[in-house]
């Protein structure tokens, strides 16, 4: 745990390869309710729609669920997640051509990929040096160095308090050094 995250959890939900929408919502609807429309999908819909009006303002509305429909089909390879944040990531691109939005979709679902990739890249360097720290083993690029007991006698009760709550030094330490000054 992480300030309330749990980390192994969140790296395991990374871990798993995202599925494709046709997986998660086979032919657009809900798994869980097959009646109704998938939300991912619906919101893809949603997606396609701004990007279609975009490119075709004056197109009539048969034209629009026409091509709507087809884009959903032809990007139900894409994990649904990442297939939405690549849409709203196009409709903020420059496009002219309905031709060029299922390769500029794709080419931002790729960078979403990537960034999912070093997210879960990250969290398991942050949970490993984490679990290092609670370890009480060095962390690599950590170069500070132990409190000498000079300095340990040096600080205040509170800031004592606060170097023991922090792991950044110990109860032994603090006795040591306070065992010194005595002597």
């Amino acid at each position: 745990m992480a300030e309330g995250v749990d980390l192994i959890a969140l790296e395991a939900l990374y871990r798993q390869p995202p599925k494709p929408l046709r997986e998660t919502e086979p032919g657009g609807m809900s798994l869980r309710n097959p009646a109704m429309a998938g939300a991912l999908t619906a919101g893809l819909g949603d997606d396609l729609a701004m990007i279609w009006t975009k490119i075709a303002p004056t197109a009539s509305a048969d034209q629009a669920d026409a091509w709507i429909k087809t884009m959903q089909v032809a990007l139900d390879d894409l994990p649904g997640k990442v297939a939405r944040e690549a849409a709203q990531m196009v409709l903020r691109q420059p496009i002219r051509f309905a031709g060029d939005v299922d390769g500029a979709i794709r080419e931002a679902a790729r960078d979403v990929l990537a960034r999912r990739s070093r997210a879960r890249y990250r969290i398991r360097e942050l949970r490993e040096a984490i679990e290092a720290r609670q370890a009480g083993r060095a962390i690599e690029g950590d170069t500070v160095a132990p409190l000498s007991p000079e300095k340990i006698r040096a600080l205040t009760a509170e800031l004592r308090a606060v170097g023991l709550s922090i792991g950044a030094i110990t109860q032994d330490q603090v006795d040591a050094a306070l065992a010194l000054e005595a002597a």
